[in-house]
């Protein structure tokens, strides 16, 4: 009994052995197919994210250039508002006159003859001291 015990016990290892050898190739094939998996899931998720951001780029760009256009548009209603009051002419420089020459045949006369800009104090003094010399 002691010998089929053995022969039990040393044919249950190699059953084990060999269900773990070929288990081994069923857990590499299982975390190939696992990694696979984890692949295409990242590159899903990189490919929305990519589509994400071309996405809201273009948006932007979209609302960037319709805003540059609409505010030139409103920009030329006002302008074509404010063109409606008449405006005046621009005023011209008038032409130079001609030089008028002067004739003049009278005499020329002092213009401060009679006038006096000194005080009349001093105007005094002086006459006095004339007199006495």
């Amino acid at each position: 009994m002691k010998t089929s015990l053995f022969n039990i016990a040393v044919g249950f290892i190699l059953i084990c052995l060999l269900h773990a050898c070929t288990s081994r190739q069923d857990r590499n094939k299982a975390r190939e197919a696992k990694q696979e998996l984890l692949m295409e899931a990242h590159i899903e998720t990189r490919r929305a994210t990519l589509f994400k951001n071309n996405e809201e780029k273009c948006r932007r760009e979209f609302y960037s250039k319709a805003i540059a256009i609409v505010d030139s548009i409103l920009l030329l209603d006002a302008r074509k508002r404010l063109d409606t009051i008449p405006k005046p002419l621009k005023i011209t420089r008038p032409e130079r006159p001609e030089t008028m020459e002067f004739i003049d045949s009278s005499e020329l006369k002092p213009l401060f003859d009679s006038l006096s800009f000194s005080n009349p104090n001093q105007q005094e003094t002086k006459d006095s001291i004339e007199d006495l010399h």
